[in-house]
């Protein structure tokens, strides 16, 4: 055996040792750097944009305002984003186009780990739009930015806003002899609509904003429940109707061919309703093969600053029934020669379910006493058809809705309001047809 002197074996035992020293240190080093890293992770937000995540709902919106100035304050998309507690946030807007930026609404405090929203109004909206010079139907892209500050630490987010500009319809007042006449079906108040657009809480909306922006004077409506009239006499005050229901009552859940009418513009000297059966007077009365009610509401009018004085009848014919359709026109035709006999100027509204060469409306326009208002007006806007059944897809082809008016009238411009097809934002399944008139 060979024994080492002293000297080597001292050495090899302090080799071993610090290799196994080494060796520790490296295993410490090593740990220590991947807490400490992880700990770094967590605690260091600076610029890093997924430590707040920023939600918009919707994140395509659509306004209709055909200038700034005139836009309104009402809410067009909700921002929601997942703050550090600490940070203090601000918004900002901004053009991508020409990367111009409007701030809002100056900070907000974010002190918990928890969401914080903020709503972009229609106004605010405008503001990031400028100088993009939109034209009608077209999109434009914002950049919706959250940013936030801790002492020199700073995290950002951004999302696109999808905007689609269509310029609002909208219709200058009548004054004097000339009377702004629509008809509308407002499609009853279904329970379970396949999609929220449809629902009456959003449909309302844009059939109060029609009301309002196009001063109407008399519209005679089709098909909606009694609640929904009554909705839209508490969200319109300058209007009454006239009417009961289908049954001759003011049931909440019964349908209506409810009347309005502008109360500043308008009074009513007489009004009225008829069955359209055999027995005319008779209410919730039906024949003539149909199973169920349909009726007629009518109002005698005087323009309150000429004391001019004209008839509304308003008519919904039934869908289903071709020969109560044609009964129907017959039973109104009489009351309009009555009237027209006694040298007052006659309109009729209505959903009549026809188109002008159907055999019911041939007898309302061969008689020699009714007109299609369209085909006397000095000029037309919108679509031809006025069902779309909520099918985007295709223009409407089936004019179903229409206003008559007797000879004496004169006849304006005609319009068919068929912005909801660009839009999405429907009023009905049916698009509104509107005719300004000029009494005799």
């Amino acid at each position: 055996m060979i024994v080492p002197d002293p000297g080597s074996f001292i050495l090899m035992i302090y080799i071993k040792t610090m290799k196994k020293i080494n060796f520790s240190c490296l295993l410490f080093l090593l740990g220590f750097s991947v807490l400490y890293g992880c700990n770094s992770a967590n605690s260091s937000p600076d610029n890093s944009a997924t430590d707040l995540k920023v939600h918009l709902t919707p994140s395509e919106v659509c306004i209709g305002k055909t200038d700034q100035a005139n836009a309104d304050d009402s809410v067009v998309t909700n921002i929601v984003w997942d703050g550090l507690s600490g940070y203090t946030y601000s918004l900002a807007l901004s053009n991508i186009k020409n990367t111009s930026s409007e701030s809002l609404p100056g900070e907000i405090k974010a002190l918990k780990d928890e969401q914080e929203s903020v709503s972009l109004s229609n106004r605010q909206i405008w503001a990031g739009l400028s100088q993009m010079d939109l034209k009608k139907d077209t999109m434009a892209l914002l950049n919706v930015t959250v940013k936030g500050i801790k002492g020199e630490s700073s995290i950002q987010a951004s999302k696109s806003l999808e905007v689609h500009y269509k310029n609002t319809y909208s219709l200058a007042p009548l004054s004097g002899d000339s009377v702004r006449i629509a008809s509308y079906n407002l499609l009853f108040e279904k329970t379970v609509p396949s999609v929220d657009a449809q629902k009456w809480a959003a449909r309302r909306i844009q059939v109060e904003r029609l009301f309002k922006a196009c001063h109407l004077d008399v519209v005679g409506t089709q098909e909606a429940l009694t609640r929904q009239v009554n909705d839209l006499l508490t969200a319109l005050p300058d209007y009454a109707r006239l009417g009961t229901d289908l049954w001759g009552s003011f049931s909440a859940t019964n349908e209506n061919e409810a009347l309005f009418y502008n109360k500043k513009r308008l009074d009513v000297l007489d009004s009225g309703e008829f069955w359209y059966s055999t027995t005319p007077d008779k209410a919730g009365s039906y024949s003539w093969e149909a199973t169920y009610p349909r009726m007629c509401i009518w109002g005698k009018f005087e323009e309150k600053s000429t004391g001019k004085i004209f008839y509304v009848f308003n008519s919904h014919f039934h869908v289903d029934f071709p020969q109560s359709r044609l009964e129907s026109a017959k039973l109104l035709l009489t009351y309009v020669i009555k009237r027209a006999s006694e040298g007052y100027p006659v309109v009729c509204t209505g959903d009549f379910n026809s188109d002008d060469s159907s055999e019911a409306l041939q007898v309302l326009l061969k008689s020699g006493f009714l007109v299609d208002s369209k085909n006397l007006a000095t000029s037309h806007s919108g679509c031809d058809g006025t069902y779309h059944g909520f099918d985007l897809t295709k223009v409407p082809t089936a004019t179903i809705d229409h206003i008559f008016v007797t000879k004496d009238i004169g006849v304006g411009p005609y319009h068919v309001v068929d912005e909801e097809l660009q839009t999405g934002k429907f009023g009905s399944d049916h698009l509104p047809v509107i005719t300004d008139i000029k009494l005799p």
